[in-house]
Order: C-alpha cells, then sequence, then structure tokens
C-alpha cells in the first residue's frame, strides 16, 4: 500500500513538470505505451494467459481503453496544467469516496462500517492537508 501512495505522488508531480513542457496528447500517448509494453512483457515473462473469448469483447475493450483510460488521461492532464499538484491530489484522492456513493445509491450496495471509517479518515485527511497549506494571494484586476 505504501509503495502505491508512492508511486502515485510520484506520477502526479512527474505529470505536473511534463505537462508544462510537453503536449498532453504526446504525453497521453508515452503513458500508455510503456503501460502496454509493460503489460506485455509481464504477461510473457510470467506466462499469463491471453485469449479473448469472442469478437465482441474486443469492442468492449475498445471502449474501456478509450473512453475510461485514454479519454480520462487527457482530461487530467488537461486540469494538471492550471491547478498545483497538491490540490490535484486532493481531488483523486476523493475517488474511493465518490465510488462508494455511486455504488449506494445506484449500484445498490450496502455501506458497511468500514466503509463509512474510510471515507472519514480521506476527508481528514484532506482537511488536514489543506489547513497547513500556504495561503495563496489573488490578484484582482
Amino acid at each position: 500500500m505504501l509503495f502505491s501512495s508512492v508511486m502515485f505522488a510520484a506520477h502526479i508531480l512527474y505529470a505536473d513538470l511534463a505537462v508544462k513542457k510537453c503536449d498532453i496528447w504526446v504525453l497521453n500517448f508515452q503513458q500508455f505505451l510503456v503501460a502496454t509494453l509493460a503489460s506485455f512483457f509481464g504477461i510473457i515473462l510470467f506466462k499469463l494467459p491471453f485469449a479473448v473469448a469472442s469478437l465482441d469483447i474486443i469492442w468492449w475493450i475498445l471502449y474501456l481503453a478509450i473512453f475510461a483510460n485514454v479519454l480520462c488521461y487527457i482530461i487530467q492532464l488537461s486540469v494538471q496544467k492550471i491547478i498545483s499538484p497538491t490540490v490535484f491530489a486532493i481531488a483523486l484522492s476523493l475517488d474511493p469516496i465518490f465510488i462508494a456513493i455511486f455504488a449506494w445509491t445506484i449500484g445498490g450496495e450496502k455501506i458497511i462500517m468500514a466503509n463509512i471509517v474510510g471515507g472519514l479518515m480521506i476527508v481528514a485527511a484532506i482537511i488536514f492537508a489543506q489547513s497547513f497549506r500556504k495561503n495563496e494571494m489573488v490578484q484582482v484586476g
């Protein structure tokens, strides 16, 4: 879990630097190229099965690749150009809370006490992180 958190932070910080120097479409392509090659070599290295049961599934894979990944990363990189990495990381850390809310309201899943405590911990961490931010001056005009 700690490694995942460190990599999450490193990705946000690197993307913040990269969006200032690179075109977001090129950066997005590079991210997915590296992820695709790493996955491909992982499949070969660990001899994992890779098969598509039917051709209909290919359309679902393309749909998920384009809309749930490529489009989301383009939006992420576009937003990272205009806000600080801290604010962006805080916004992304709210993801599990929104997932739980949608699963409960739309998906009909049960909310258990562990989910509530986890959500409260995330909100508390966000409040804690924001309380120590330096006041940013806004110039009018």
